[in-house]
């Protein structure tokens, strides 16, 4: 069964749900909130994960640490720590989170919802869900940049790469920065 979504207008206005097929339509009539999460650890490390070859949406590909569909009725937040433990096996609470922000892709019909998550874990720890997450890796902050800018990771548009970047940059430890 195709997961129902909630939906938006442009201007974040709730106005029903629909499939997830019906959202990913080339004019679905609504936008839908989709959460992507940045993991940082304590030595100012990014977690990257690199998408499923199977995946039917930009395989084999790197992007944010967690990212998914926030199921209809869900809250962002709780849309945020479910998909972190689906896709890395690791278990979160609220807290360990803080909303950044969001970013309208029209061509795709998103509103994304951006989280930033402090956490510390042995990467060998991580249980990936096979069918979306191929591999993760730490990277600092230079090299998260020369990624996301290199064809290698998911396509961003310009102005939501600089906000990413913005978002990370302030969310990181300021003393191990100097």
């Amino acid at each position: 069964m195709d997961e129902i979504l909630d939906v938006f207008t442009r201007e974040g206005i709730y106005i029903g749900t629909k499939t997830r097929a019906q959202c990913h339509s080339k004019k679905p009539g609504g936008y839908h909130k989709p959460v992507w999460v940045f993991i940082i650890n304590t030595n100012n490390e990014i977690l990257v994960q690199k998408r499923s070859k199977i995946k039917s949406i930009l395989p084999d590909l790197w992007s944010p640490s967690s990212a998914g569909h926030v199921e209809a009725g869900e809250m962002m937040i709780d849309g945020a720590i479910r998909e972190t433990e689906e896709e890395l096996g690791i278990k979160t609470k609220k807290g360990d989170y803080k909303f950044c922000g969001e970013y309208i892709l029209d061509d795709s019909w998103e509103i994304v919802q951006i989280f930033v998550a402090k956490l510390n874990f042995n990467i060998k720890d991580l249980k990936l869900q096979e069918k979306e997450v191929s591999e993760t890796k730490w990277v600092l902050f230079e090299e998260f940049k020369n990624l996301v800018n290199s064809d290698q990771f998911i396509p961003l548009e310009e102005s939501l790469k600089d906000l990413i970047f913005r978002i990370i940059e302030e969310n990181m430890e300021k003393n191990l920065l100097e």
